[in-house]
């Protein structure tokens, strides 16, 4: 029996062990941003890329003839003809594969960016949803008093049943909507783990994020006068930009790909001397016209409103990084204003007058107390998210050397 239990101890020991060590990385969890699923297809491009390089041949095509004067089998005349490629072409290929070399770069910065604002945003819920869990856990209790109090008074003449039945019904939707909040925060833990390989708990009280007052700073001096223009989402238009122009031209090029031919013969049947049989023919191609004009011009007219949606889509991403910093400041403001309201209350100074305070009027002052606290709440995740916001649309999430945007000493990532 003492071996079974021994048994049983060194057990429980490495569970809690293996428990205690199986702490939740937000640094971590950011980092593996890098291995998300988004990044595969870019990835698989680049390595094609890298070893088949759109080269075009110098020789675009060669030809062998032979030729017989009658029904023998010996040949009468030899002909080898090589058709150039046009050097404008070799050029214009060589340009394509280079942007989109950089399209490619860009379009990974991209989807970077949007894998880790999703990491941030997934962290941010799941602690918002755990701190909406203890505010509602103190609404329950604080409802529960206050039930307490006309269960009380069901004897007494100023009973008001219809207050009871409300006080009940409140109960229960609070009571609802915490579970409800329980059961958000366990998906949002499932769809961290899909991301991560952790089999822990989250535990919201190990993540340490950076103080509002800390991040009101980095506005005002690390954040401040941004070039939004310069962002990875504009930059990614710009490039595609580029590369539908530059396909442009390589189909010009391609379209005038038969410049002409070079070519070397032998004629048995001209001459008496050897070098008598040789000869040579150069053929230039006179392009009178092109038939492929209207092609070029739909073509020319598709880039044209390419251009002018990207000058849209780029003045819609200023306007939106500009109005959420404008949003930020004013939740910052707002934020400042209730806590120094919180901070600065009198109610425990009131408190402490007063003698005989009524049991409802104390549940009254709580609620009023406990409404500030949950607005404050409120306030300070819709900071933290708009912050995240501004940093993905002007594209400072994907700065090198990427940082946890969310730690107190924005820590290398």
């Amino acid at each position: 029996m003492s071996s079974y239990l021994r048994y049983i101890f060194c057990f429980l020991l490495l569970f809690i062990y293996q428990s205690m060590s199986a702490q939740f990385s937000m640094s971590e969890f950011l980092t593996q941003a890098k291995n998300d699923i988004r990044l595969y297809e870019n990835e698989q491009k680049s390595q094609f890329l890298e070893k088949n390089p759109y080269k075009s041949p110098w020789i675009q095509r060669s030809e062998f003839r032979v030729r017989t004067n009658d029904f023998d089998i010996s040949a009468d005349d030899y002909r080898f003809r090589i058709n150039p490629t046009n050097p404008f072409e070799i050029r214009a290929n060589k340009q394509y594969y280079q942007m989109e070399f950089n399209l490619l770069l860009s379009e990974y910065q991209k989807a970077l960016n949007a894998a880790l604002n999703e990491r941030y945003q997934l962290i941010l819920d799941y602690l918002e949803k755990s701190s909406m869990q203890q505010i509602k856990e103190k609404q329950v209790l604080l409802i529960e008093d206050e039930l307490k109090l006309h269960n009380t008074e069901i004897n007494n003449p100023g009973f008001s049943l219809i207050d009871y039945l409300e006080t009940k019904e409140d109960l229960i939707q609070t009571q609802l909507e915490y579970n409800e909040l329980y059961h958000q925060s366990e998906l949002i833990n499932v769809e961290i783990k899909s991301k991560y390989a952790f089999s822990g708990r989250i535990l919201p009280e190990h993540i340490n994020l950076v103080d509002i007052n800390t991040l009101k700073n980095w506005l005002n001096t690390i954040f401040i006068g941004y070039d939004t223009t310069n962002n990875i989402h504009v930059d990614n238009l710009q490039q595609e930009n580029l590369l539908t122009e530059q396909r442009i031209k390589l189909e010009r090029a391609e379209d005038r790909r038969n410049i002409g031919y070079l070519q070397a013969e032998y004629d048995r049947e001209r001459g008496n001397e050897f070098y008598d049989h040789m000869g040579f023919q150069i053929g230039i191609r006179i392009p009178l016209t092109n038939p492929d004009r209207p092609d070029m011009n739909r073509s020319k007219i598709d880039l044209i409103e390419d251009q002018a949606d990207a000058v849209v889509r780029i003045a819609e991403i200023n306007i939106r990084s500009e109005l959420l910093r404008i949003k930020l400041n004013y939740l910052l403001d707002q934020y400042a204003t209730i806590s120094k309201n919180i901070n600065e209350s009198d109610f425990p100074k009131i408190l402490s007058i007063i003698q005989d305070i009524k049991p409802e009027d104390l549940l009254k002052a709580q609620r009023s107390v406990f409404r500030l606290e949950r607005l404050e709440n409120q306030i300070k995740w819709e900071i933290y998210k708009s912050y995240i916001d501004y940093l993905y649309f002007t594209g400072q999430l994907i700065e090198l050397p990427l940082r946890n945007y969310l730690s107190a000493d924005l820590t290398e990532i």
